[in-house]
């Protein structure tokens, strides 16, 4: 009935006369008729709400690759909620946050209802969040139960997104709040695919909450280059110290986004503080970045799961696990 859904009532209400095919000779019938009587009532005159999440309008869909695009979010309630944690005082906590999209695929394998769970970091700020508007750049694939009901969505639809949610704490980079007074000497951002957007946060803090030098390994497919402008203009900056861009071959099978090229190689080959490889990420490439960097450094690694467990086993053999911070993109 919280849910809004009429036809969970209805499956409720034939459970029950299966159970007791005559109500009225039960002692709980009272109970049990009043409680179906309000929960049906709510379902008749109440907007469908979901609790700790918001109804916000797809309004713009903007193809970054062949494979990843941004999705332009406004909302149309006002229980969105915050990125901008606080206390008392209304201090605000420097952090980064993500936010979680239900996809109403129909029936499926991973629960009983209609939607799945699918977290995401957007790359919009918090302010505009507050004012009402969130990007989110999401890499579409062709098996993805939530991206393909995504992508086929027509403008103007109405999607879930929750409530914010805290993922790190600015500038210890880390997601306990216990832990966030730790200052690292230097960052090293160790990035695949759309782990990418993890970047885009953290450098929103740069120059304030966040002092240290920031590095990043970022390995992605050649026809899968997202957020390129921005690290050339983090590069160019100087908000990035370095950046190491590895380049595998581009993905096998239908591209979701066939007309997008990206052409900013040169742009990176240009910039003194950049190196371009065409190859995989190694221990060796990790060691060396590591190596110039200010200790005590902290080191954020995000990516899909086997990257990051390709990545753990690299760095499990030169640093120690307390200076890792792990995401899942």
């Amino acid at each position: 009935g919280r849910l809004g859904r009429a036809t969970e009532i209805e499956a409720l209400e034939l459970h029950l006369s299966m159970l007791f095919p005559d109500l009225k000779d039960t002692k709980q019938e009272p109970e049990i008729a009043a409680t179906l009587a309000k929960i049906r009532s709510k379902t008749v005159h109440e907007p469908l709400r979901i609790q700790n999440y918001a109804q916000w309008r797809l309004d713009k869909v903007t193809p970054m690759s062949n494979h990843s695009a941004v999705y332009h979010f406004s909302w149309t309630d006002g229980l969105r909620g915050t990125p901008n944690l606080r206390h008392r005082g209304q201090t605000v906590w420097n952090n980064t946050w993500h936010t979680t999209l239900l996809a109403e695929v129909g029936e499926n394998m991973e629960g009983p209802l209609p939607w799945i769970e699918r977290d995401y970091t957007p790359i919009s700020t918090p302010l505009e969040w507050e004012h009402g508007a969130c990007d989110i750049l999401i890499k579409v694939y062709h098996n993805g139960l939530a991206t393909c009901w995504l992508r086929k969505l027509p403008l103007g639809t109405t999607v879930w997104l929750s409530q914010p949610k805290l993922t790190l704490c600015v500038p210890s980079l880390v997601p306990e709040i216990g832990q966030k007074t730790f200052k690292p000497a230097s960052a090293l951002l160790i990035l695949g695919g759309t782990g990418v957007v993890v970047a885009s946060q953290i450098l929103q803090h740069h120059g304030a909450a966040l002092m240290c030098p920031l590095s990043i390994v970022y390995s992605c497919r050649k026809d899968d280059v997202l957020l390129g402008k921005d690290l050339v203009t983090w590069c160019k900056t100087t908000k990035l110290k370095s950046l190491v861009l590895l380049l595998t071959e581009a993905q096998d099978g239908p591209l979701p986004f066939p007309d997008i090229s990206f052409a900013g190689l040169q742009d990176f080959a240009s910039l003194p503080n950049v190196s371009v490889l065409h190859a995989r990420l190694s221990q060796q490439v990790l060691q060396a970045q590591l190596s110039a960097l200010k200790k005590p450094t902290r080191i954020v690694v995000s990516g899909p799961a086997p990257f990051n467990a390709s990545v753990s086993n690299f760095l499990s053999h030169f640093v120690p696990r307390a200076t890792v911070t792990i995401l899942s993109a």
